[in-house]
């Protein structure tokens, strides 16, 4: 069924909200005020969806998307919008619920380059045409969408693409084959990281070991369902610098197994401003929830008196030691347990803690609250890809006398419907 609508507002994932007969109707690639011909693609109990014909009103900031594989690829949902509308379209999409109960207006970053800012990608693999090939999840599915270039990648990746094409298809006869491929670029060149669902045949793991030029095979490593299954101690000439500050001479590198945040330029401005706000505090003793390889743990410890890291991954809490040891950082701790456990502990144990800072994965932080506001911290900064479920821990601690003063969103994710935001929570 063909119709036109006029689009309202910019929804959640992106999406154009219109209406039909008193029906919601969701569609992609349009834009607030866009009079658009679409077709019904699904009827849902609550709502429709469609997908655009015909764009028969403009907005005045659309943009062609440069990328040919733009709405087919899962990847990117406002490329069609000029950059600061698109930032501004998702951020108000996104926290409509927090700045209505809150009453709080965001502070905006964006991001210093809106395309080719990916340093880390993760790509998926499928057989086309008899070949294990490389690409993203097309949009809603899990077939995949081959990819020989990207917008949002940094150049370096692009440039490695076709190599790692080539790659994949080498290891096509063998079984059980890789699912997935994590690439990490660095100033030293490249961790290259292929995820199994089982332990490899001798002449996969030979050709994993040994990547085709000019790729380096001391920087290949594969895992099985997610565990890294490299059997080397971590070592710096096995990292990549993903932080580095040129007054102080501090590094921080990330090794194979470790989580980093996919834009290193955003991760600069996150780090530099959780460092001034503990810095303006003055605090004496610092908890860093979900520290992973120090990304917050090691900055902070020249501004505070004594920090302490939590994380319950052993390849991530490798790393943050070496990196301890690399910069030779004294006021530093790590505590290996999950951050629920950790917290209870440090509780009973009487624990005081000034400033609490946690980075929790994408499902958040559920059921934390209670157990955090025991260490009696003046401030919680509470950082969240998932505005939802940023939405839900927020009314936790909100119960408990923590509510948040301000709000700021970092684009760490430019061209997408994501973001990150930073939530201050202070007593009372």
């Amino acid at each position: 069924m063909t119709l036109t609508l006029t689009i309202e507002r910019l929804a959640a994932a992106g999406l154009g909200l219109a209406r039909y007969e008193g029906r919601i109707v969701f569609l992609p690639g349009v834009l607030p005020g866009e009079e658009v011909e679409a077709e019904i693609t699904s009827v849902r109990s609550d709502y429709l969806q469609a997908k655009p014909l015909k764009i028969l009103q403009v907005h005045p900031q659309r943009l062609d998307p440069p990328c040919p594989l733009f709405l087919e690829c899962g990847g990117c949902q406002l490329m069609h919008a000029a950059y600061p509308l698109q930032f501004h379209l998702k951020t108000a999409a996104a926290l409509e619920n927090l700045t209505r109960r809150y009453e709080i207006e965001p502070q905006l970053k964006p991001a210093p380059s809106p395309l080719f800012y990916r340093a880390r990608v993760r790509l998926h693999t499928g057989l086309i045409g008899g070949r294990l090939a490389l690409g993203f999840f097309a949009a809603s599915s899990r077939r995949l969408a081959p990819v020989v270039y990207c917008y949002q990648l940094h150049p370096a990746l692009n440039e490695i693409l076709p190599v790692l094409v080539e790659w994949a298809a080498e290891m096509t006869p063998y079984r059980p084959t890789p699912t997935q491929l994590e690439v990490l670029a660095g100033p030293e060149g490249f961790i290259f990281v292929w995820d199994l669902p089982g332990q490899p045949a001798d002449g996969l793991k030979k050709l994993i070991n040994n990547p085709p030029e000019p790729l380096n095979p001391a920087q290949a490593f594969f895992s099985v369902r997610g565990r890294l299954q490299s059997g080397r101690k971590p070592r710096p000439e096995h990292g990549l610098t993903w932080l580095r500050s040129a007054e102080s001479g501090f590094r921080l590198l990330a090794w194979p197994g470790s989580f980093v945040q996919v834009n290193p330029l955003v991760n600069e401005i996150m780090v530099a401003d959780v460092v001034s706000l503990v810095k303006a505090l003055r605090a004496k003793r610092v908890l860093d929830l979900f520290c992973g390889l120090g990304n917050f743990t090691l900055p902070l410890a020249a501004v505070a008196g004594q920090v302490v890291g939590v994380e319950n991954n052993p390849a991530a809490l490798a790393n943050a030691r070496l990196n301890q040891k690399l910069n030779r950082i004294g006021n530093v701790s790590f505590i290996r347990r999950s951050a629920a456990k950790a917290v209870q502990y440090l509780g009973d144990q009487g624990g005081r803690f000034e400033v609490v800072l946690l980075d929790p994965p994408r499902t958040g932080a559920r059921g934390l609250a209670p157990h955090l506001t025991r260490l009696q911290p003046e401030a919680i900064l509470y950082f969240s890809c998932h505005p939802a479920a940023l939405t839900r821990d927020l009314a936790e601690f909100s119960a408990l006398g923590f509510k948040p003063a301000d709000l700021t969103v970092y684009d760490m994710f430019p061209q997408t419907a994501h973001l990150e935001v930073l939530a201050r929570l202070v007593r009372g």
